[in-house]
């Protein structure tokens, strides 16, 4: 699954709408930044992009 695919995943259960993720991609960056650390640095250096927002290019 690619990271977009995650991302949609993530909201759908979480209840956020996609739409408003689309429109604050950076919001993607604070709440991980702030809530799981790690996980966002692994993400990061997996997808190769200095931050989420920028991994989400087309969604």
């Amino acid at each position: 699954m690619k990271f977009n695919g995650v991302v949609h995943t993530w909201a759908l259960r979480n209840g956020a709408i996609n739409i408003a993720v689309a429109r604050h991609r950076d919001a993607i960056d604070a709440v991980t930044r702030d809530q799981c650390p790690n996980a966002r640095q692994q993400v990061t250096q997996i997808i190769n992009t200095v931050d989420l927002a920028s991994g989400l290019i087309g969604f």
